[in-house]
C-alpha cells in the first residue's frame, strides 16, 4: 500500500481507510491482506477510499472469518450516542449502532421524507430526514408512521450453514458487514415464537463462479415461519 501510495496509484485517504480496517489484525493478517490488494491493485486504481476499505474488510474476513465475527461482538460493546454543540445554535448528534439497525434507521428516513415530499413538504430531503429523526427521538409531532421497511442483505449460504468459511455480508445502501451480525439477526427472526419487529424472507441469488459477480436472482422470496 505504501508503494502504492508513492506512486500516487491510491489517494492517502484510501490508504488511511485500509490502514484504519486492518488495525485490530495480526502482522500476518496484514501482509496478506496487502498481497491481495496488490495483486488487484489494476482494478482499484482510482476507486475511493470507502471502495478500498469494503474490499479490505471483504479480504480480511475471508482470510479469518472467526476474527471478523470476535472483532464484530467487541465493536458492539463500544455502541454509544454523543452530542456535541456546534456554531449558530445547533447540535450534531452522533450514535454508533450495529449496521442493520443503521441501515433500517436511514432507510425508514429516507422513505418518510420522499412521502413527505410527494405530499408537497416544500423542506429539503435532508432536512425533513433531520427533522423526523429528532420528532421520533423526542416524541414531537406525528414521528415516522410505522412501514415495512425492505433491507436487502447478499449473504453467502457458507456464512450461513458454514462460519468457518464464511465470507462478509453486503447490506444495500450500506456497505459491507460481518457474515456474524447479519446471522445472528436471521437466526432471531427465524427462531422468534411471537411478532418482532424483524421479519425473514429469503431469495437466491446466482454468482459468477469465477468473479463472483451476481449473474441472477430469483423472482419469488420466501418466508419461513416458526412452524
Amino acid at each position: 500500500m505504501i508503494s502504492a501510495l508513492s506512486s500516487a496509484r491510491m489517494l492517502p485517504q484510501s490508504a488511511h481507510k485500509v490502514g484504519s480496517v486492518l488495525g485490530p489484525a495480526t502482522p500476518e493478517r496484514r501482509r496478506q491482506v496487502d498481497m491481495i490488494l496488490t495483486s488487484r491493485l489494476a482494478e482499484l486504481e482510482g476507486c475511493g477510499p470507502q471502495q478500498w476499505g469494503d474490499e479490505a474488510a471483504r479480504i480480511l474476513h475471508a482470510l479469518d472469518p472467526a476474527g471478523a465475527a470476535a472483532r464484530h461482538q467487541a465493536a458492539k460493546r463500544e455502541r454509544h450516542v454523543t452530542v456535541r454543540r456546534t456554531d449558530h445554535g445547533m447540535a450534531r448528534i452522533t450514535a454508533l449502532v450495529p449496521g442493520i439497525d443503521g441501515a433500517r434507521i436511514r432507510k425508514g428516513l429516507d422513505v418518510a421524507a420522499e412521502s413527505a415530499r410527494a405530499q408537497g413538504d416544500r423542506r429539503g430531503h435532508q432536512q425533513i430526514m433531520a427533522d423526523l429523526f429528532a420528532d421520533a427521538l423526542i416524541g414531537r409531532g406525528d414521528g415516522i408512521d410505522p412501514t415495512t421497511l425492505d433491507v436487502g442483505i447478499v449473504i453467502t449460504d457458507r456464512s450461513l450453514l458454514a462460519p468457518a468459511h464464511a465470507d462478509a455480508a453486503l447490506v444495500e445502501g450500506f456497505g459491507t458487514v460481518p457474515y456474524d451480525h447479519v446471522r445472528e439477526e436471521m437466526l432471531r427472526a427465524a427462531q422468534a415464537e411471537e411478532d418482532t419487529d424483524l421479519a425473514l424472507t429469503i431469495r437466491q441469488l446466482y454468482a459468477d463462479l469465477d468473479h463472483g459477480d451476481l449473474v441472477a436472482v430469483e423472482s419469488r422470496s420466501r418466508a419461513f415461519p416458526a412452524r
